[in-house]
């Protein structure tokens, strides 16, 4: 990780192989119950390839249809038993080339407009009305998606403020429960930015429990399958929409077979950018990160002692995301 310090401040034959693969592994496999997610991020709907791998996590993918997005993939097993690269529990739906470096300037629509050089106007798309959220991209044939954090609902117990309506990402509360912030994607939920080196953006503030904060980057292969969620009883509700997770859990949704690549950010009164190559994300089971099949990019605050229960240890953060972009790019 590099930190730079300035000035203060087809679907053909899918279903049919999905099907038996499944049967396949439930019967090799118990499914443990979970009952709450700690990380709430809604999945997108997507339309997967057609390669399928044996269900054991042993066998050689399959070619790919003309029609379909992907091949199959050679399927392998991690040393806790869980199974990753395996097609036939994914479905993916690539995103849009990127267009561009920056992803995120957050300014303001009226701001963008007067000052379209400073992202080509392409870069916020659409922020709008909205003063706790910006998106990105047109929404039809571009690299599309806006920001999240939580919980954020005013009905919440310790929800994370959101502002951008100056010019930059402000989040600030007293955090209780597992609560966090970042990007989704729209109309797709595979995004291929290896032609890139890593990613960066600027941080300030304060984060009152340890002054850090985890930055996330999940891939397809370390994402828990949709199959495997709505297989547990009881299945979550809503059920999971289809996603391109490949990794199914040992015993339980947290039993760590299933593992993010992440790095540790400080957060600190001097305004820093943080870059942030894809190497530097570690710990990502059964896969090392792949730039190639990111889904999800996200910041988590630290867990409070107590988070989910009604007496949680409490801490306060205020601090301020700005310039999201890719780098190290062509």
């Amino acid at each position: 990780m590099k930190m730079i310090r300035s000035a203060p401040v087809g679907q053909a034959n899918f279903w049919a192989t999905r099907v038996l693969g499944w049967a396949a592994f439930v019967a090799l496999h118990p499914l443990a119950c979970v009952t709450k997610d700690v990380d709430p991020l809604a999945e997108q709907v997507g339309n997967g390839g057609a390669g399928v791998a044996a269900a054991n996590g042993g066998g050689s993918g399959a070619t790919g249809s003309p029609v379909s997005n992907a091949g199959g993939s050679a399927g392998s097993s991690s040393p806790a038993g869980g199974i990753a690269s395996n097609p036939l529990f994914g479905i993916a739906t690539p995103c849009p080339p990127i267009g561009q470096a920056l992803l995120a300037d957050f300014t303001p629509v009226a701001a963008s407009t007067a000052d379209a050089g400073a992202d080509g106007g392409a870069a916020d798309a659409g922020a709008g009305p909205d003063p706790t959220a910006v998106t990105f991209g047109d929404f039809y044939s571009t690299l599309s998606g806006g920001t999240f954090r939580y919980p954020g609902a005013a009905t919440d117990a310790y929800p994370v403020a959101s502002d951008v309506t100056a010019g930059n990402w402000h989040m600030s509360g007293s955090i209780g429960d597992y609560s966090g912030f970042g990007i989704y994607l729209t109309g797709c939920n595979q995004l291929d930015a290896s032609q890139y080196e890593g990613i960066s953006f600027s941080i300030v503030g304060n984060v009152a429990m340890g002054g850090v904060l985890t930055f996330n980057v999940a891939t397809a292969a370390d994402d828990i399958s949709y199959l495997w969620l709505n297989a547990q009883t009881p299945p979550p509700e809503p059920l999971a929409a289809a996603n391109p997770g490949r990794c199914l859990p040992a015993m339980g949704q947290y039993d760590g077979t299933c593992t993010t690549p992440s790095l540790q950010v400080p957060v600190t009164a001097t305004k820093t950018t943080i870059e942030v190559r894809w190497d530097d994300l570690v710990g990502g089971r059964p896969s090392a990160l792949n730039p190639a099949e990111i889904t999800d990019i996200r910041w988590i605050f630290p867990v409070p002692t107590g988070a989910g229960t009604t007496t949680p240890v409490t801490y306060d953060v205020d601090l301020y995301v700005d310039d999201l972009r890719f780098i190290g790019g062509p």
